[in-house]
């Protein structure tokens, strides 16, 4: 999977959302977007049983 593909799936999976226009509307009123998406990515990964820095 490539970045882009996993990081759009964790934040849709942790702002429960199912569109890509919504996540970029949330990510784009985030104060501190890069902290979402890594807190996004780490409890995505978490759910999937997926080891950080596994793919």
């Amino acid at each position: 999977m490539k970045a882009y593909e996993e990081i759009m799936l964790a934040l849709k999976f942790f702002f429960g959302v199912e569109d890509d226009v919504n996540v970029n509307e949330i990510i784009g009123q985030d104060h501190d977007p890069i902290g979402t998406i890594a807190a996004a990515l780490d409890d995505y990964r978490d759910s999937n049983g997926t080891v950080k820095g596994d793919s």
